[in-house]
């Protein structure tokens, strides 16, 4: 009698996993497809924000027509541990010496974005670098615990700006803006330890009566 050995391997997995985190998008009106509703000037500088029909892709852009101004959007976020990450195609639109067109995050003391406001990046942000092209900007910010406990960090939210030493005569254009939140990953989740013992001495009882059978069978 002839005995055939079928071996099936159970591969179990004994270290901790951990549950990955989901980015969210906090942005309302990212893209200015037909108008830059949610955003506004911060009160910084002289000059204004406007909608450029036949800019960006697809067209529509949030547009500095003329002097130096900051952007940012009406919405404000409670600060919360994780990563915080910033994205924007721009165009920088100059004939002069100087222009800069950057994206920044700010925080606040408050968390409706009111009190002292503090750039994340404190000098070299995320901005252009070749004029009359667009260009992908990025920033990524990590907030931990420790920072929302150190006060000034209650509100958060994204800035476009605009600075030239020829002002009227140069433009910064944003579309496809993006603001993300990704919270810090779950805890590791245990393996379930409870029954492990007990199943590795049935796989090996298993093993020690397949291996006799198979011998048998060899035998007869």
């Amino acid at each position: 009698m002839n005995i055939r050995l079928i071996t099936v391997t159970l591969l179990l997995t004994l270290s901790p996993w951990a549950v990955p985190a989901l980015s969210q998008e906090l942005l309302t009106n990212p893209t200015f497809d037909t108008d830059i509703d949610g955003w506004t000037t911060d009160g910084t500088g002289p000059g204004t924000i406007s909608w450029e029909a036949g800019q960006g892709q697809p067209p529509g852009a949030l547009s500095f027509p003329d002097f130096d101004q900051q952007a940012t959007t009406q919405e404000c976020w409670q600060t919360q541990a994780g990563n915080y990450t910033l994205r924007s195609d721009a165009y920088m639109q100059t004939s002069g010496d100087f222009l800069e067109c950057s994206i920044n995050l700010f925080r606040y003391q408050e968390p409706n974005c009111s009190g002292n406001a503090t750039p994340i990046v404190v000098a070299g942000a995320p901005s252009i670098s070749i004029p009359n092209s667009w260009q992908s900007l990025e920033l990524i910010t990590e907030v931990t615990p420790s920072d929302l406990n150190s006060g000034n960090f209650s509100g958060i939210r994204p800035m476009l700006s605009k600075q030239s030493d020829l002002q009227a005569n140069d433009a910064c254009l944003y579309d496809n803006v993006s603001l993300t939140f990704t919270p810090p990953p779950a805890p590791p989740v245990p393996a379930p330890t409870s029954g492990l013992f007990g199943l590795a001495l049935l796989c090996a009882l298993l093993g020690v009566v397949g291996l006799t059978a198979l011998r048998r069978g060899q035998g007869g």
